[in-house]
């Protein structure tokens, strides 16, 4: 589409509310988001904003945008939806790397 018009604003509609899903469709550009069970009303509300050049999404994710935003809690991809199969203690090693951590022991000084 943007090659066709590179002033074409994305929009686009959610299936469930997955901050996730949220979170990688602002990162991929798009400028208005719903889910499936937005009301007609909400829908052209939400059409008429982006045409403004405005960004419109649900209440309930602002807080995710915002915290991924500022780095105050950076999104983390489930585990269970990328399939991997880990140990619980895998899991919280990644978790910890994921955030700039470490997996290495650290030794007692001196």
């Amino acid at each position: 589409m943007r090659d066709l018009n590179p002033n074409a604003q994305d929009f686009m509609i959610g299936m469930d509310v997955d901050e996730g899903a949220f979170l990688r469709a602002v990162r991929a550009g798009v400028s208005g988001y719903l889910l499936h069970e937005a009301s007609p009303a909400d829908v052209i509300t939400a059409i008429r904003a982006v045409a403004r050049g405005e960004a419109s999404c649900p209440s309930q994710f602002c807080k995710a945008l915002f915290d991924s935003l500022t780095g105050v809690r950076e999104f983390t991809p489930s585990v269970r939806k990328m399939g991997l199969r880990l140990t619980r203690r895998q899991q919280e090693l990644l978790h910890m790397v994921a955030r700039g951590g470490s997996s290495a022991p650290t030794l007692p000084s001196g």
